[in-house]
């Protein structure tokens, strides 16, 4: 994790500025990236997006407390739950408590969705299409709303 972040951050500073931000993007797995990046170097993001996160099973293999990650959090989250996260990471769940301290989260449950149907659902199915289609309009308008673009 604190090398990962050793070559992102500068990378992000070299090619951004040093007081940009940007926005993490994390699917499944990936939003347990998201937590800890906000969390950690919260001041280098604008905000975190997570679709059908998974932090709940990484949380457990490593050992950490998914409340204390949470509760680091002081950006804006976008999460995007299927129906098979847990009822904790749905709207009105213990991750959307957790973050209410601060302001301009985002939860939003797709209940007809599998688990990873944002990056890999057959959209050759209407109703899979219909839902990425939704799922992306949600993190462009989020992203839009948090990132500043110049």
């Amino acid at each position: 994790r604190g090398e990962v972040m050793e070559a992102v951050l500068p990378f992000i500073e070299r090619e951004c500025g040093p007081d940009s931000k940007i926005a993490v993007l994390g699917f499944c797995w990936g939003a347990w990236v998201v937590v800890h990046a906000c969390g950690e170097f919260g001041e280098k993001f604008a905000c975190g997006v997570s679709a059908h996160p998974s932090v709940h099973n990484l949380v457990g293999l490593r050992g950490e407390s998914e409340e204390e990650l949470l509760s680091q959090i002081a950006v804006p989250q976008l999460v995007l739950a299927s129906k098979d996260e847990p009822a904790d990471w749905k709207p009105g769940g213990k991750a959307e408590e957790l973050l209410q301290r601060t302001s301009g989260h985002l939860f939003r449950e797709f209940p007809s969705m599998n688990h990873g149907w944002v990056p890999r659902g057959d959209l050759s199915d209407p109703a899979v299409s219909a839902d990425v289609a939704r799922a992306l309009e949600y993190i462009k308008g989020f992203l839009a709303k948090h990132l500043r673009v110049q």
